[in-house]
């Protein structure tokens, strides 16, 4: 697996596609809860866009900052999938969790080449209770959360694989065979 935090580049043949919420909330926005030390709840948290938008959002970031974004119109291949989870509480110490199931879809044909389920938990034991409003902290927590699993589904060396094509001017390069597809890649 890649280092995390660092981009490693890659042709500009994707676009991040419709990420289904199903994390089953009533409110598209909701993150999660503060409690008291007792578990009564406290104060609701909430992110600024609903979820399917923010982890869109995520993947289309990702992928511009390692210059492989291509325009919806004319990518080769789209990132999407479904959110099974992504939420935040607070305890005793702040927690983040998300589970994202990704797939690598060939816009050409609407196959679905990988399909990876990716999960990312956090907590931060450095919070003190009572050293001020956990919220910010909370969003910060799960955006980082969030940010590990579109790190590791771009960077996944399945997917890559998938869509690291022919190098110019390097020979041998031009004629790639395409690997195998996977259990889902039927």
């Amino acid at each position: 697996m890649p280092n995390p935090g660092r981009n490693r580049a890659g042709p500009p043949v994707l676009s991040a596609g419709v990420f289904q919420d199903e994390r089953g909330e009533d409110e598209p926005r909701l993150l999660g809860t503060v409690k008291t030390p007792i578990g009564t709840p406290f104060e609701r948290v909430y992110l600024r866009v609903p979820a399917d938008e923010a982890v869109h959002n995520a993947f289309l970031h990702a992928l511009d900052a390692r210059g492989m974004l291509a325009p919806a119109s004319s990518a080769r291949f789209s990132l999407e999938g479904d959110i099974k989870e992504l939420e935040c509480e607070l305890l005793v110490r702040p927690y983040a969790s998300a589970k994202v199931r990704v797939d690598l879809v060939d816009r050409s044909s609407g196959r679905v080449l990988y399909r990876h389920t990716y999960e990312a938990h956090h907590q931060n034991p450095n919070y003190i209770p009572g050293s001020g409003d956990p919220v910010p902290g909370l969003r910060d927590l799960t955006s980082r959360v969030l940010q590990d699993i579109v790190d590791r589904a771009i960077d996944d060396p399945h997917v890559r694989e998938w869509i690291d094509g022919p190098v110019e001017g390097k020979a041998g390069s031009l004629v790639r065979p395409l690997p195998k597809p996977g259990p889902y890649g039927q």
